[in-house]
């Protein structure tokens, strides 16, 4: 017999890995921000942003926009651990070099 609370577990976990592949998709691949409150939280940080930007949704916006301007870009996940609440995710971004980039032109790149 399965315990029911032990099939709770497994479907929050698959929800918070969908919520996941969606958030790529929906925000750094399709640049959705009218969805991003769906998927942070106010209290949301950035701990990956440079410096000169906020931590917070407006500095994600900011970085996401920025590095559309500079690169064709899609975001793909190779790897997703999730557990419980927590997902680790490993993905990779192809790029193609299509704007000035930290003072570097763009030259046509493409990435992988």
């Amino acid at each position: 017999m399965i315990d029911l609370c032990f099939l709770e577990v497994i479907d929050n976990m698959k929800s918070n890995s969908i919520l996941i592949q969606h958030f790529i998709k929906d925000i750094w691949n399709e640049n959705r921000f009218d969805l991003l409150a769906d998927y942070i939280h106010d209290a949301f940080i950035d701990h990956s942003l440079p410096g000169h930007l906020l931590p917070n949704a407006e500095g994600l916006t900011t970085w996401v926009l920025a590095t559309g301007k500079a690169f064709r870009h899609r975001s793909v996940t190779e790897e997703q651990v999730t557990e419980g609440d927590r997902s680790m995710i490993k993905f990779r971004m192809d790029l193609e070099h299509i704007g000035v980039w930290r003072d570097i032109k763009p030259q046509g790149a493409q990435y992988p």
